[in-house]
């Protein structure tokens, strides 16, 4: 039986209570985790377990954590994750912010940190679970007690959670958290290196958890629990407005905790190195082959960096066959803009700006011909077969060169 994995996933930018600032990015975040997950872990993430800005209210955030916690379903990997804001009351309490929460009474519809934990422990036929939390606490209900009284640094999540490192309390159940001093701090607006998307914005624990479920946690296959937490953590050193938090019971298990599959960077990898393969073959059809492979990388991830190093070098690697080409065509332009004057028009315009982007834009025939011209160029083709390609090329979309009949003969090559 194939192994369970099950995630609730909640994300809270707006606020009911005006005094809660808005965010921008935790939406972004629990909407892109959920794809992740669904797409390279596996997880089954029901329609009432992914909860964005007003559907995240304290009832449904309490439903979705007692379906995964509470009830006791079998389950191999249980994850909850929240990105938003979290409070903390007068007594100490923390708490994360369901949408309808207010913060001058967090009780009432908060979901305190404590009351995660116990349930954590308690949870039954329950694997491992993981509890990922991305918590900006920028507000503070302070009824009560005096500002002055308050503790003048933020809270971490582990300051609720580190009682939950006993192993007594039980094995493979995980905290992995950041939290921000202030919103701001909190979320950053950037583009994902694997990926099309623009800028957009994500907290910065989260845009790291991100790259890494892209791939950049392993260099292997699976990415583990652990190697998420080094990865972020390598990503947050030296940021002191955030600072990872891991904890839990059964910590030595995190490498064995496997999340998910190393998807678009492993992907990308056996492209890029199927393209640099057909690039070292060296001659045109081949350097097209690596051209059209890298396609398929550039149309995924155009930012990915190796994949812009490798259309670099295979530009440059174009751009020696332009001039033999070139000599090519001025000996014999006359022989195919008589008889194929579209074709003619193509190939020298295409010719003059040959590159990846002029290759992965022809058609499938033409980028073709542009490949047999430069080997006919360099010599690796000869003149004959050139031109039962170009013939091929006018059978199979003759409306393209309607304004001019095929010509049953090539004329003899004239010199320049």
């Amino acid at each position: 039986m194939a192994a369970t994995k099950r995630a609730l996933l909640v994300g809270v930018n707006d606020y009911q209570d005006a005094r809660i600032p808005r965010l921008k990015g935790a939406v972004n975040d629990a909407s892109e985790i959920c794809g992740r997950l669904k797409e390279f872990g596996d997880f089954e993430v029901a329609p009432e377990h992914l909860l964005l800005d007003e559907k995240a209210t304290c009832q449904n955030i309490r439903k979705g954590i007692s379906d995964l916690l509470w009830k006791l379903d079998p389950c191999n990997l249980t994850l909850f994750y929240f990105s938003g804001h979290g409070l903390q009351d007068s007594s100490g309490n923390g708490y994360i912010s369901p949408h309808d929460i207010q913060s001058d009474e967090p009780y009432v519809c908060g979901i305190r940190m404590q009351e995660l934990r116990e349930l954590v422990l308690a949870a039954k036929n329950k694997e491992s679970i993981v509890l990922i939390l991305d918590c900006c606490y920028s507000g503070i209900a302070t009824e009560g007690k005096g500002e002055s009284e308050l503790a003048m640094e933020d809270p971490r999540v582990d300051h609720w959670f580190s009682p939950f490192a006993e192993e007594s309390a039980g094995r493979g159940k995980v905290i992995m958290a950041s939290s921000g001093k202030d919103q701001k701090s909190h979320e950053l607006c950037r583009g994902h290196e694997l990926g099309k998307e623009e800028p957009h914005d994500h907290g910065v624990f989260t845009f790291h958890l991100l790259e890494g479920l892209d791939g950049r946690a392993s260099e292997s296959e699976d990415i583990t629990l652990d190697g998420l937490r080094r990865y972020v953590d390598s990503q947050l050193q030296g940021d002191p407005q955030h600072k990872l938090s891991f904890f839990g019971a059964g910590l030595s298990q995190a490498d064995q905790i496997k999340i998910a599959k190393a998807g678009r960077r492993r992907d990308f990898r056996k492209w890029l190195s199927d393209a640099d393969g057909y690039l070292k073959k060296g001659h045109p059809s081949s350097i097209f082959k690596a051209a059209k492979i890298l396609g398929r990388v550039l149309e995924g991830s155009p930012k990915y960096q190796d994949a812009v190093e490798l259309r670099s070098t295979i530009d440059a690697k174009l751009l020696e066959f332009r001039g033999p080409a070139s000599v090519w065509m001025l000996n014999h332009q006359i022989d195919i803009s008589s008889d194929f004057p579209e074709i003619c028009r193509f190939l020298q315009y295409n010719l003059n700006r040959l590159s990846v982007d002029v290759i992965l834009k022809a058609s499938e025939e033409r980028r073709g011909l542009l490949a047999s011209l430069c080997e006919v160029g360099i010599g690796k083709l000869e003149e004959e077969d050139f031109f039962v390609q170009l013939r091929a090329v006018v059978q199979a979309s003759p409306a393209a060169v309607a304004e001019t009949p095929l010509s049953g003969e090539r004329r003899p090559g004239r010199e320049a």
